[in-house]
């Protein structure tokens, strides 16, 4: 008899965190029949981004409100109890912990956030007080969830390291599974791999959710010493954040005080089909992020034949190692004269695609990284029932 599993994704809302349940809801219903009997409950973010043949499919349940919003959130709850009394699984697999739910059954969940992971100074000096307030009480929150899980999974050893520290886990009970691009963007690298495409002219994408910690708000900077600096308005940095977030809301103010409007787009949140469609029409990608367990953005980059400038951190060195152009973390001037030795230079920006493709092959692909996954999942049903 296959192992039964609860494949709860109802936390996932925005970001990477979507493609992430859509690439597993997309691996796991094709090996199904070979491996598990699977039920999947999913948020309406990631049923959207399925495909029509796959939105048919009788195992999905959809969530439409995430179980992570304390008031409204609570019939959420009530239907993930719901399904696991119905279904009666082996394990519930939480792809975004912490699921906010008392399951009855053990709980295996992916714990990727890194404010509670490993918080650094640097980003907190980014965060406005009265938020850092907000960041530190939803964290121990959060905290205090993710401790009712049994097993865990992370996307590198030095957040392994800090789930033991911050969560007292036993080190085997954690298991250290790479990052991957959903496989789409495999076959859809640029035809002008390696070398500027002028018809692109100076797009700047940088593709990111609306988060403190992901230090957009030092686009417009950078844009006004391109402008100002180097005599170079030319450049455009596309934006993928919600029109009504704050963070855009400070962004535009300080576009207009810098006189940097025409420099910046917002076009919104997008599908993974659009973002394949913006990396095309991209031709660099800029990700000021201070703090991360494992960007598949850096990934996503490489495979689609685009370099990337991204700061000088150690957590963007562990995953693009030669593959990137790094400048200082938070100078806007080192940032701008990143950009312009990147779309300048056509030898290093040529380098960099090349490295991007050789330091991509290290990771697994999505199909490798999911067997892996399931394999794990395997040995969890088999020493939860010896």
């Amino acid at each position: 008899m296959m192992p039964k599993v609860l494949v709860n994704a109802t936390t996932l809302v925005v970001g990477g965190g979507v493609q992430i349940g859509i690439s597993f809801v997309e691996y796991a219903s094709r090996f199904e029949h070979k491996r598990f009997d699977f039920i999947f409950a999913v948020s309406r973010q990631i049923y959207d981004g399925l495909s029509t043949e796959l939105q048919q499919d009788e195992r999905l349940n959809i969530v439409d409100v995430s179980p992570a919003r304390i008031v409204k959130g609570y019939k959420s709850r009530l239907q993930l109890k719901h399904l696991e009394y119905q279904f009666y699984p082996d394990i519930v697999y939480t792809l975004g912990l912490p699921s906010y739910v008392r399951f009855n059954r053990p709980e295996v969940g992916r714990y990727t956030n890194p404010w509670e992971i490993f918080p650094s100074s640097l980003a907190w000096s980014k965060v406005p007080i009265i938020e850092r307030v907000r960041i530190l009480l939803k964290s121990q929150y959060r905290m205090y969830w993710a401790r009712r899980a049994e097993y865990f999974e992370t996307q590198t050893e030095a957040a392994k390291s800090g789930i033991i520290k911050k969560l007292h886990v036993p080190s085997q009970k954690i298991k250290v599974i790479p990052n991957s691009p959903n496989q789409r963007y495999l076959h859809n690298g640029d035809a002008t791999e390696g070398k500027v495409n002028k018809a692109n002219g100076k797009n700047v994408l940088c593709l990111s959710a609306a988060y403190r910690h992901k230090n957009l708000s030092i686009i417009p900077e950078v844009a006004e010493k391109l402008k100002n600096n180097h005599n170079d308005p030319s450049y455009l940095f596309i934006l993928t954040i919600p029109f009504e977030s704050q963070i855009y809301k400070e962004i535009k103010t300080a576009s207009t005080k810098l006189g940097v409007t025409e420099m910046i787009k917002n076009i919104g949140p997008l599908s993974i089909d659009q973002c394949i469609a913006q990396y095309k029409k991209a031709n660099v990608i800029f990700l000021p992020t201070l703090l991360e367990v494992f960007s598949a953005t850096y990934l996503e980059a490489m495979a689609m034949s685009k370099p990337i400038i991204t700061p000088d951190l150690d957590f963007a060195r562990d995953i693009c190692g030669e593959a990137a152009m790094y400048y200082s973390p938070i100078s806007p001037t080192s940032a701008a004269e990143a950009l312009m030795l990147v779309i300048n230079n056509t030898d290093l920006y040529g380098n960099l695609v090349r490295r991007g493709k050789d330091r991509l092959a290290l990771f697994p692909d999505p199909d490798v990284k999911y067997s892996i996954v399931l394999d794990w999942l395997e040995n969890i049903t088999i020493d939860l029932s010896s």
